[in-house]
């Protein structure tokens, strides 16, 4: 279970986070929508600790996380608005390095 409570969060001056609070069981799954500049991205980069929070909690199978919680990162994924692909790169090589990122490869791997 992810749980995140009371998220607040700003871009620049504007606070695009207020309040944001939800519990999403395993195996579930959550569609985050709203309109340009509601806080979609900002919220999604805040699970994955990729932007501090100014207030709130997240809490990942019932302990909290904090940015350096290696559990939760290691199965966590973030894809964000722009593909992380290297256009001179074949499909395969794309893989590696993206994996490459997170972890040691060994030579054959992949």
């Amino acid at each position: 279970m992810l749980v995140a409570t009371n998220f607040h969060a700003f871009r620049g001056e504007r606070h695009v986070l207020r309040g944001v609070s939800f519990d999403l069981g395993s195996g579930s799954c959550l569609q985050v929508t709203g309109a340009n500049g509601a806080g979609k991205t900002t919220l999604l980069r805040a699970l994955c600790g990729l932007v501090d929070l100014e207030e709130g909690t997240l809490s990942w199978r019932g302990a909290s996380v904090a940015r350096s919680d290696a559990a939760y990162h290691a199965e966590l994924a973030y894809l964000g608005h722009d593909a992380p692909l290297k256009g001179d790169l074949p499909g395969r090589e794309n893989v590696r390095y993206a994996v490459g990122l997170r972890r040691r490869l060994a030579g054959d791997e992949l």
